[in-house]
């Protein structure tokens, strides 16, 4: 479902002013303008009051004098919810409205790894396991800075005291303040090192039915996917690629698109060719009618014939074992043939001994089909390319791989690479093979001198 032009434009300019909010852990304490932060089901919402005040109160999350509750989101949403998961356990852990919770895409920042595998990276089911404890401590945290904040402008005892649907609450005085009229308190008080985390029975989000955030933009159109990212005078390119891996272009005719609306250049790239246009479409239909000649490279007769050929001569010879036992630490060298072995034929000693019976060995072969990682929206991004550095907006789920690439490639510092996230539905191929075609893209437009 495509944006309109006008959604494009609202868009483009909603993204380039929020990438200017740099969000890092130093910024515990600072009270900012900002512009941009809107929920995914409001992204064509108006901006910001310039009135208002948002304030981090960690890496994760900012609260604003008009109590909108502001969450950062470091994972990309490929439809497996967690644009609405990880939110939510911060939310419940602070205890803030729902209603008024907004979500911010993070930058490319350590301070937005995955805190198992230290990497900016989504992928392998790992986000909700990986942090769904460093959400909780992350709005417990601001939660105890908020109720410090209460507490001591009523001089009460913050243990009397909680957080409910964006509101601190006295219990004894029956007294109540709103997050955004304690936030820059809050903002002034040390976060503590090991903030009280919820027990089960007081969770009230969590474990819960919720709307998918992101659900009603998709619906409506207003969702912007990688495809619908627009800047102004940018062109296209459409890249085609060798079909086998370690190939190259031969040669291609120019002149079999000669005649074709909106073309701007024919452009080789590293092992493929890519068509530049005043649209994506132009640029398309060229390619698809470019005469081009690849010379498939060391792979050609690569197949899936001879792929199980290989694996069942590598089954045959004998650094394979078909019966475990467990807790020889021998098991695993052995002298004899890999196949169903009765169980009179085990060696009863030495390295491969095996120290119990087996009244019947059974063997089974399966085999796995090789699958396309075929994506519902075709790879792509969107680069401003200058001399001393790189913007681009991508469906990605690497963000940090995607920069380090760039750099490499143009020889740039990773810090003068800058990576925006956007929607998208290239799932498990974005992260392998995108990194591939966002440096031809890039190659094209930097000959282009234009995003």
């Amino acid at each position: 479902m495509k944006a309109t032009e006008a959604m494009k434009n609202k868009a483009a300019s909603t993204q380039v002013d929020r990438r200017q909010f740099l969000v890092t852990a130093s910024l515990v304490g600072g009270a900012l303008l900002l512009k941009g932060a809107l929920r995914p089901q409001e992204a064509l919402a108006s901006e910001e009051s310039a009135a208002t005040k948002v304030i981090a109160l960690n890496a994760w999350l900012k609260i604003g004098t008009d109590d909108s509750v502001t969450i950062v989101v470091s994972q990309a949403e490929m439809g497996q919810g967690i644009r609405t998961t990880l939110p939510a356990v911060i939310a419940e852990e602070l205890g803030a409205d729902w209603s008024r919770v907004r979500l911010e895409d993070s930058p490319t920042d350590p301070a937005y790894r995955n805190p198992r595998i230290n990497w900016q990276f989504t992928g392998n089911s790992e986000s909700t396991p990986s942090f769904f404890d460093l959400m909780r401590q992350m709005g417990a945290s601001a939660r105890e800075m908020l109720i410090a904040a209460a507490a001591q402008k009523w001089r009460v005892d913050p243990s009397a005291c909680h957080t409910e649907a964006g509101k601190v609450l006295h219990k004894n005085s029956r007294r109540s303040a709103r997050f955004g009229d304690l936030v820059e308190a809050a903002a002034k008080i040390t976060p503590p090192a090991k903030p009280k985390l919820k027990g089960e029975k007081e969770w009230t989000l969590l474990g819960k039915p919720l709307g998918r955030v992101e659900n009603p933009a998709k619906i409506d159109g207003s969702a912007i996917f990688g495809l619908d990212f627009t800047l102004p005078g940018m062109v296209y390119a459409a890249v085609r690629q060798c079909p086998v891996f370690g190939g190259d272009v031969v040669s291609f005719d120019r002149s079999s698109i000669a005649g074709f609306p909106g073309i701007i250049n024919v452009v080789r790239i590293p092992n493929g060719i890519a068509v530049v246009a005043e649209s994506y479409w132009q640029a398309k239909s060229a390619l698809d009618a470019l005469n081009v000649t690849f010379n498939e490279g060391p792979a050609a007769g690569v197949s899936t014939d001879t792929l199980r050929d290989d694996y069942r001569r590598a089954m045959e010879d004998n650094e394979w074992l078909l019966v475990h036992v467990e807790g020889n630490a021998d098991a695993l060298h052995h002298e004899y043939p890999n196949v169903p072995l009765d169980k009179n034929t085990l060696p009863a000693s030495g390295a491969n001994a095996v120290k119990e019976t087996y009244p019947t060995v059974f063997s089974q072969e399966y085999e796995s089909q090789f699958l396309a990682h075929a994506t519902m929206e075709p790879m792509n991004c969107t680069a401003r390319v200058s001399s001393d550095a790189v913007e681009i907006w991508a469906p990605t789920q690497g963000q940090e791989i995607t920069r380090l690439t760039l750099a490499g490639a143009f020889k740039l510092p990773k810090e003068n690479i800058q990576v925006h996230a956007h929607f998208w539905e290239a799932a498990l191929a974005g992260g392998s093979l995108l990194s591939t075609l966002r440096c031809n893209q890039h190659s094209s437009r930097k000959r282009l001198g234009g995003p």
